[in-house]
């Protein structure tokens, strides 16, 4: 059964099988940018490499990642240059009404006017422990999660189980991150034989990584 979503003409198609956690990874990311797409599930196997992602022009998609549908929607676009303008001072009287900017390579000041300013602040993640204990990360020292362990669509050479990691489930089953690098939960009732249609395990493992975020206590 196809789900539309939100009414509107649809500008992906989204075909994949139930319980996927790469399909779902593609629809949640539609979906919060508002993004009107259409989820079409398959119950059986199927030749394509699952999820397929078909746009108006005709053109599938299989298995893409987030990065080439945004590519597809028109979205990216390469930075031209390697660092951008600085802003140095901020001026209003009880709302921000401009911003001073200082280019970098000249030093040559300007002013624009603006309401808003967006701040974005990185941090260094601290995951040196998880060397230590066999979770798996990035080459930035982020943990990696779910679809972002598979290679290729091959599993970790460690992975244990007969089944793809679960949506936000680290390369240690069992154990899922989400939010931060420090929020991270052991699920040591969800048995290594659990089926990959069985959603259980995700649905609690995602569960307990909101309340643990949240502060919430738990038993």
């Amino acid at each position: 059964m196809a789900e539309p979503s939100g009414g509107k003409t649809p500008l992906v198609k989204i075909y994949g099988r139930l319980g996927s956690a790469e399909a779902y990874q593609l629809r949640d990311f539609l979906h919060r940018c508002d993004v009107p797409f259409e989820w079409i599930p398959l119950e059986s196997d199927a030749p394509a490499r699952l999820p397929v992602c078909e746009f108006p022009d005709g053109t599938r998609m299989e298995s893409p990642t987030i990065r080439q549908v945004t590519e597809k929607l028109g979205w990216f676009a390469n930075p031209s240059r390697a660092e951008y303008d600085l802003a140095i001072a901020l001026r209003g009287d009880k709302v921000l009404e401009e911003i001073a900017l200082a280019d970098r390579a000249t030093g040559q000041q300007r002013s624009a006017k603006t309401r808003w300013l967006f701040v974005c602040v990185g941090g260094v993640p601290q995951t040196d422990w998880a060397g230590e204990v066999g979770v798996a990360r990035d080459e930035g020292g982020y943990l990696l999660t779910g679809p972002d362990l598979l290679r290729g669509r091959q599993r970790p050479a460690s992975w244990p189980l007969d089944r793809d990691p679960f949506y936000l489930e680290t390369s240690v089953p069992g154990i899922f991150a989400a939010l931060s690098t420090q929020t991270l939960v052991a699920i040591p009732h969800c048995r290594p034989h659990i089926s990959g249609t069985d959603s259980r395990c995700l649905k609690l493992g995602a569960a307990l990584v909101v309340l643990c975020a949240g502060g919430i206590p738990w038993n």
